[in-house]
């Protein structure tokens, strides 16, 4: 899949080592969903918005919603930095989800 936004690109890495990209977090999602045995004990990450650098999934602060954009409607940011999470979710007018 070719990435139309950085801000919004997840990545997934099996346990056997096979990495998938994705557009937005909806499509990892999706992925995840429909592929559960492939994806179990895998490794997920975000970007963090603010520096354009992955983090792993589970230390990130998302925020959705609002006048986020993101290519493939998920409309989801992360954040590594939860105080900076709830200043753009404020900015944006979106939700924290976790």
């Amino acid at each position: 899949m070719t990435i139309t936004d950085l801000t919004y690109a997840t990545e997934l890495i099996t346990e056997k080592g096979r990495v998938y990209k994705f557009d937005d977090i909806s499509c990892m999602t999706m992925y995840e969903n429909s592929e559960a045995d492939k994806v179990k004990n895998s490794k997920k990450y975000v970007i963090n918005a603010p520096t354009g650098k992955f983090l792993e999934l589970p230390k990130a602060t998302l925020i959705t919603g609002g006048s986020i954009k993101s290519p493939m409607g998920g409309n989801t940011q992360a954040f590594e930095n939860k105080e900076a999470a709830q200043k753009a979710a404020a900015t944006l007018g979106a939700s924290i989800i976790n």
